[in-house]
């Protein structure tokens, strides 16, 4: 009867040892996969936040670079039309001095109108381009933000469910072993009273 309970008594001891390892190898790996999963999406989110903040910097050198080849082309353009305009002027004004003299002034003034008109509209061109840009910046940080809130929710829903299930595990196998071991205890007592 003792060499029977002590082989039941270390038939329940490797069992518990056997449960145990079980359950402490089963949250190794769900905790290395939570790891691994968290800095996955870190490093998705890290890469995405570099894509999209080159892809920025790109449109804006671009739209900067537009910018300033317009600007130097419609200033050429200007400076070319003033220089023929200019030598028109000189031309006429040395037959018809009169009419030069009018003909000048009206030029001039429709030179000033077109310059303060080119003026303007590259002004304008300029902040619909700069509110375009804040519009697009405001809306893809709104973007980023929204996702990673979305992730950080999943990842701590995922956490929870997992505690969860953990927790219901030992509480279950917990029930089995104190179960098993009341059974094998009644077991032996039943055996030694025989």
């Amino acid at each position: 009867m003792d060499t029977l309970h002590e082989n039941l008594t270390r038939i329940m001891d490797t069992l518990h040892e056997n449960l145990t390892r079980i359950m402490d190898t089963l949250h190794e790996n769900l905790t290395r996969i939570m790891d691994s999963l968290h800095e996955n999406l870190a490093r998705t989110m890290d890469t995405l936040h570099e894509n999209l903040t080159r892809i920025m910097d790109t449109l804006h050198e671009n739209l900067a670079r537009t910018m300033d080849t317009l600007h130097e082309n419609l200033t050429r353009i200007m400076d070319t039309l003033h220089e023929n305009l200019t030598r028109i002027m000189d031309t006429l004004h040395e037959n018809l001095t009169r009419i030069m003299d009018t003909l000048h002034e009206n030029l001039t003034r429709i030179m000033v109108t077109l310059h303060e008109n080119l003026t303007r509209i590259m002004d304008t061109l300029h902040e619909n381009l700069s509110r375009i840009m804040d519009t697009l910046h405001e809306n893809l940080t709104r973007i980023m933000d929204t996702l990673h809130e979305n992730l950080t929710r999943i990842m701590d829903t995922l956490h929870e469910n997992l505690s969860r299930i953990m927790d219901t595990l030992h509480e279950n196998l917990t029930r089995i072993m104190d179960t098993l071991h009341e059974n094998l205890t009644r077991i032996m007592d039943t055996l030694h009273e025989t």
